[in-house]
């Protein structure tokens, strides 16, 4: 019984160091990017399936991730078909603010 139970508190400090990394900063895989932005009025979850749905549509995007209470959209995409400032558009455009937060490259999402 102890076996069990030692297998489940392993799955779940995964699953949550796995969702802590989710909101990383840039990262780079293979051929793609992933970028962590901050939508300053993403306030509920009807909010962030608006900016989700937003950057889904753009061709290049193959991951959109949001979370409400850190009011974060991490996309994973890649940069030979669509470049950041693109994304930063596309989730204006919904009516969303992108904040200029400390480790954001700000020359890139203007």
């Amino acid at each position: 019984m102890d076996d069990i139970k030692a297998v489940q508190s392993a799955k779940c400090v995964k699953i949550e160091s796995d969702n802590r990394r989710e909101m990383n900063t840039d990262t780079r895989s293979n051929d793609h990017m992933r970028t962590v932005l901050s939508v300053s009025d993403m306030e509920c979850a009807g909010c962030a399936e608006k900016v989700e749905r937003a950057v889904r549509s753009l061709d290049g995007v193959t991951e959109v991730v949001t979370r409400v209470m850190s009011r974060k959209v991490a996309v994973s995409y890649d940069p030979g078909r669509i470049a950041p400032r693109a994304i930063a558009t596309a989730i204006r455009k919904a009516g969303y603010a992108i904040d200029d937060a400390p480790g954001h490259r700000k020359n890139l999402f203007t």
